[in-house]
């Protein structure tokens, strides 16, 4: 079956990703309801018993929301850094596992194997993640990106993302809507600064680059409700990538309601 992902939700208000391989899965992020993981596994066919894990890339709400809940529903633990568990809510509460991981050397879960590299959002430890399939996989094996939550792009996630051919990739605001929207002038800063999200504009550019190295199939991420739509991303793309890169690039806009078509990475 290879390597596929699916994006349950994304936005502010929750995220979460299922990548599966064979008749095994593992969960980045989960800032929804377990009902509605359950609800989308389902509806993808993945049973919840194929989960091996769930991956924490920072305790923001919209990431860590869910993720005791469900660890302790599905029974499986939950991968992250020292700093991400002692600053996540109290709300987390136990889960039914905790493995700490640096947020610099790959590691296993699974057929899965995960290459994280550090981000500089606004979190105590956040990271962004490379997967692989096939426990122990080489850089030569076929390679999915979930990278939100960015600031800016910086020079090792473009190392670590080289050759990827799939990518869950943010692609959070309109720069024009975000400064003239209704958030106070303190938050725009944030989200347009370097520890913050990434714009549209900012998001085509990155992805230029990665396809030169192999990318073509991006899940636009983190799209935010207020200060986006998903016209407007689509557009930012269409207007800042050449023909033959538009030509050869499938772009699939993620939602918060809902889940993504799954998205098999190609080899």
């Amino acid at each position: 079956m290879g390597l596929a992902v699916c994006v349950l939700a994304s936005g502010s208000s929750g995220n979460c990703v299922v990548v599966t391989s064979d008749h095994e899965a593992i969960i980045v992020d989960s800032g929804i309801s377990k009902k509605r993981v359950l609800g989308g596994l389902a509806e993808i066919g993945v049973a919840a018993d194929a989960v091996r894990g769930i991956v924490l890339t920072h305790e923001h709400s919209d990431h860590s929301g869910g993720v005791g809940v469900l660890s302790r529903g599905l029974g499986v633990p939950v991968y992250s850094t020292a700093a991400t568990f002692r600053a996540c809510p109290a709300s987390v509460g136990v889960l039914a596992g905790q493995v700490e991981i640096s947020e610099r050397e790959p590691f296993d879960i699974g057929r899965f194997r995960l290459e994280p590299f550090p981000t500089f959002h606004d979190a105590a430890n956040p990271f962004a993640l490379v997967i692989r399939e096939g426990g122990g996989a080489t850089r030569g094996s076929a390679g999915l990106g979930v990278v939100t939550d960015l600031g800016f792009v910086s020079t090792l996630a473009f190392a670590r993302l080289e050759g990827v051919t799939a990518a869950v990739f943010e692609s959070n605001h309109d720069r024009t809507m975000l400064m003239n929207g209704p958030y106070p002038w303190d938050l725009k800063q944030r989200i347009a600064g370097r520890q913050g999200h990434l714009d549209n504009a900012t998001s085509a550019e990155a992805v230029l680059k990665l396809w030169e190295s192999g990318l073509r199939t991006v899940l636009l991420a983190h799209l935010s409700e207020i200060n986006n739509t998903p016209q407007t991303a689509l557009d930012a793309f269409r207007t800042r990538l050449p023909p033959e890169v538009l030509a050869s690039t499938e772009l699939i806009v993620t939602h918060p309601d809902r889940r993504s078509e799954v998205v098999h990475v190609r080899s």
